[in-house]
C-alpha cells in the first residue's frame, strides 16, 4: 500500500461542510486558476495521478508533466490546508485572534487608536469574573505589555509601573502553568504504570523518569507551598495544590475530590484548560487504581470512572461543532459497556459519533457498537459491527482483529469442535499481528495482547483439570494483561466442565 500524501491525510479529517467550505476558500483565493480545486477534488475522490494531471494540463500537455510538477502542485495544496485550517482555528479563538490584532495595530504607529483598542480589549479579556489562573495571567501579561509599549510611545511615567505588572503576571502565569503541567505529568505517570502493570515489568527509561519527575515536583510543590501561605493572588493556586496532592495521595478518595473539584467549578475558580486537566489526571488515577486492584475491587474504580463521564457530560454538553478526542469517545463507550451499563454505552456512542472526525468516525462507532453487543452476549450482531470496520488505522484495525478473537473463542466455548479451528486461526494471526506492529503499540500493549493469545492458544488446547489449573496460575502469575478477569472466567469455566 503506497503511503498517502500529507494533503490526502489532512483532506480525509475533514467533514463534508469543511470540504464544501475550503472549495469555496480556494476560488476566492485562485480565482484565476481553478489547478488546485481539481487536484483537491481528485484526492477526495482518489483518482490515480495520470488522470489528475490529464484534467489538469491540456491533453497534448498531461503526457509530459513529470513527478517534481505535480509534487509542486500537492504542496501549494498543502500550504492552503494549513493556511485554511489556521484561519478556521483562529475564528474559534477569540483572545487569540484580539492579541494578533494588537500585535499588529501596535506597528502601524497609530497611538490613538492603539491605545482605545488596548483599553477596549483588555475590558474584554480581563472581565473581573474570570478564572484568575493560567490564561488570565497569561493575557494580563500580555496586555501590560503592549501597555508598557502605550506608556513609552507617550512618555508617560507609568512604564515603570506596567514592567513591574508584566513581571508579576508572568510569575503568576508561570506558577498556575506549572501547575498544569504537573498535572500531565501525573496522567502521563499514572498510564505508564497501569502499562506496566499490564505485563508486570518496569523499564530502566521508567525508573529514570520517576527520579527527575519526583525531583521536580517536590522541589517546586514544596516551593509553592511557602508562596501560598497569606498571598491572596495564590489562594487559587492552593486550592489547585490540594486537588493535585488529592489526587496523588495514597488515601486517594473519589467522592472527596469530586465534591472539591465541583466546589471549585461552581465558585468560578477555574477555568476550562484546567478543569480538563484535573479530569485527565483524576480518570489516570482510577484507571491505575482499576488495573492494580483484585477483581472484587475493580468494578468500584469502573463505576467512579462512569460517574467522572456523567460529570463532565452535565457539566458541559458539547456544541453543535465541536470534535472530541478518539481516545476521550473509545474510553467513554467501552467503560459504561464494561460496567455493564449497556443503555448509556449505546447512547454514548450515538450521541458522540457527529463529534468525531470524519476519518474514524464511523469505524469508532461500528467498534463501539460492536463491543457492548459483545459483552451482552449477542455474538452474531457484534459480528456484523466488527465486519463493518474498514479502516487503515492501525490501532482501529488491532482492536477488530481484538474483537474478532474474543468472538471466536466465545463461539468456540458453544460449539468447541466446530468453533476451534477458527480460535486458534484467531489467537494466532493476533499474536503474529501485534508482533509485527512495533510501531503502532507501545512495548507494554504489546505484550499485554500476546500474553492474552499466547496463554488464549494454551486453554483451548488444554483438557485435563492439572493442566488447566497450571494454566490458571500462570495468567495470576502473568501480570495485569487485557482481559485478565475474562480469560480467567473461562479457564475456570472450562476446569466446572471437566
Amino acid at each position: 500500500m503506497s503511503r498517502k500524501s500529507v494533503s490526502a491525510q489532512l483532506i480525509e479529517t475533514f467533514s463534508d461542510a469543511e470540504k464544501k467550505n475550503f472549495i469555496n476558500w480556494l476560488t476566492f483565493r485562485h480565482s484565476k486558476d481553478d489547478k488546485l480545486i481539481i487536484l483537491f477534488t481528485g484526492i477526495q475522490q482518489e483518482w490515480k495521478e495520470e488522470v489528475i494531471a490529464e484534467k489538469i494540463y491540456p491533453s497534448h500537455m498531461a503526457a509530459k508533466v513529470n513527478k517534481g510538477k505535480m509534487a509542486d502542485l500537492r504542496s501549494k495544496l498543502t500550504n492552503e490546508l494549513e493556511l485554511y485550517m489556521a484561519y478556521t482555528q483562529l475564528e474559534q479563538e477569540d483572545e487569540s485572534r484580539k492579541m494578533l490584532f494588537l500585535n499588529n495595530l501596535a506597528s502601524r504607529g497609530n497611538k490613538e487608536v492603539f491605545g482605545a483598542m488596548l483599553k477596549k480589549i483588555k475590558k474584554q479579556l480581563l472581565p473581573f469574573k474570570r478564572p484568575k489562573t493560567a490564561n488570565y495571567y497569561e493575557q494580563k501579561f500580555r496586555i501590560s505589555l503592549h501597555e508598557h509599549t502605550h506608556a513609552q510611545q507617550n512618555g508617560k511615567d507609568k512604564k515603570e509601573n506596567t514592567l513591574k505588572e508584566s513581571s508579576k503576571s508572568f510569575d503568576l502565569y508561570w506558577i498556575y502553568q506549572k501547575l498544569n503541567f504537573i498535572l500531565g505529568a501525573i496522567v502521563y505517570n499514572n498510564f505508564r504504570i497501569s502499562k506496566e502493570k499490564n505485563v508486570g515489568k518496569k523499564t530502566s527509561t521508567t525508573e529514570k523518569m520517576e527520579e527527575v519527575e519526583s525531583f521536580f515536583q517536590e522541589e517546586f510543590l514544596e516551593y509553592l507551598a511557602k508562596k501560598v501561605k497569606g498571598n491572596e493572588l495564590l489562594q487559587g493556586a492552593g486550592l489547585f495544590l490540594q486537588l493535585i496532592q488529592s489526587i496523588e495521595s495514597k488515601e486517594f478518595n473519589f467522592r472527596r475530590i469530586m465534591d472539591a473539584l465541583t466546589e471549585q467549578v461552581e465558585a468560578k475558580r477555574l477555568d476550562e484548560e484546567d478543569i480538563s486537566n484535573i479530569e485527565s489526571a483524576i480518570h489516570s488515577r482510577l484507571v491505575l487504581d482499576a488495573n492494580s486492584s483484585t477483581f472484587d475491587k475493580r468494578d468500584k474504580h469502573l463505576n467512579n470512572l462512569c460517574e467522572l463521564y456523567d460529570w463532565s457530560i452535565r457539566r458541559k454538553p458539547l456544541e453543535k461543532n465541536s470534535i472530541i478526542r478518539s481516545s476521550t469517545y473509545s474510553n467513554m463507550t467501552i467503560i459504561f459497556t464494561i460496567s455493564e451499563q449497556f443503555q448509556r454505552s449505546e447512547v454514548i456512542a450515538n450521541m458522540y459519533k457527529n463529534h468525531l472526525a470524519p476519518s474514524v468516525q464511523n469505524e469508532l462507532y461500528n467498534l463501539a457498537m460492536a463491543w457492548n453487543l459483545f459483552y451482552q452476549g449477542d455474538l452474531e450482531k457484534s459480528q456484523k459491527f466488527v465486519d463493518k470496520v474498514d479502516t487503515t488505522n492501525e490501532i482501529l484495525d488491532i482492536r477488530k482483529r481484538f474483537l474478532n478473537f474474543q468472538i471466536a473463542y466465545e463461539q468456540y466455548e458453544k460449539e468447541p469442535e466446530k468453533g476451534r479451528p477458527n480460535a486458534l486461526n484467531s489467537m494466532n494471526a493476533l499474536y503474529e499481528y501485534t508482533r509485527k506492529r512495533k510501531g503502532a503499540l507501545t512495548w507494554s500493549s504489546r505484550e499485554s495482547m500476546q500474553n492474552l493469545a499466547r496463554l488464549s492458544v494454551k486453554l483451548v488446547n488444554a483438557h485435563k483439570t492439572p493442566e488447566l489449573e497450571k494454566l490458571r496460575k500462570e495468567a495470576f502469575e502473568t501480570g495485569s494483561f487485557v482481559h485478565k478477569k475474562w480469560l480467567i472466567d473461562k479457564i475456570n469455566n472450562k476446569i466446572q466442565l471437566t
